[in-house]
């Protein structure tokens, strides 16, 4: 892993838009660790939904490329140290890209069963073309990023930069409860498609903090 300087925070005082059982710099600052917080999620996965997205890009037209998503709730402190914690998902990707990669997997991994039988209620597509889609490595965890709450309470401070155009929001330390698995895009005939708009996605993340 890189050589790069501890994960601090900016702590500002005003509220914090949801309530947390503690202060949120003293949460975060004591962050449990990443294999706690793969626990958490776990344990807490509610409100689920299940969809079978098709790719709407020409790329992805070309190719009838679809791929299987999921929309679960957390708690919300559990959020806040998984997005914003210094143990948390986007510090894997601080400390290396292939790193960041190989534990958004390991975070996905142990919640494969029960997201393949949600699926399994929802879709009429077979189980086995919905597994191809989630157990593929370019399968992915984050946050729903509309459905959080942006404010400027914390800061991080670490090595991120400024990225190109979205400025300093990696940096930000947005708090909610929604969470998202994308599968990998499937083409009509059953292979793994690259989608190249978001070939750089994990090196943005070790870069500026988010894509």
């Amino acid at each position: 892993m890189s050589n790069r300087r501890n994960w601090d925070y900016r702590h500002n005082q005003n509220n914090s838009v949801l309530p947390l059982k503690q202060n949120r710099y003293e949460l975060l600052i004591n962050c449990p660790s990443f294999e706690t917080l793969i626990q958490y999620v776990a344990n807490e996965l509610n409100q689920i939904e299940f969809e079978i997205e098709m790719g709407l890009s020409p790329e992805l037209k070309r190719f009838h490329a679809w791929r299987a998503s999921w929309f679960f709730d957390v708690e919300a402190e559990t959020f806040d140290c998984l997005f914003n914690g210094p143990n948390g998902l986007r510090a894997q990707y601080y400390y290396g890209v292939d790193f960041g990669i190989a534990m958004n997997q390991k975070l996905i991994h142990p919640l494969k069963d029960q997201l393949l039988a949600f699926a399994q209620k929802k879709s009429e597509m077979p189980l086995d073309k919905i597994a191809m889609s989630l157990n593929h490595i370019w399968a992915r965890l984050w946050i729903v990023e509309s459905q959080a709450h942006w404010d400027d309470e914390i800061e991080i401070i670490n090595d991120w930069i400024q990225h190109p155009t979205l400025g300093d929001i990696g940096r930000e330390a947005p708090c909610g409860r929604r969470l998202y698995i994308n599968g990998a895009w499937i083409t009509k005939s059953g292979a793994p498609c690259i989608y190249s708009a978001k070939t750089n996605r994990s090196y943005d993340i070790y870069r500026y903090g988010f894509s």
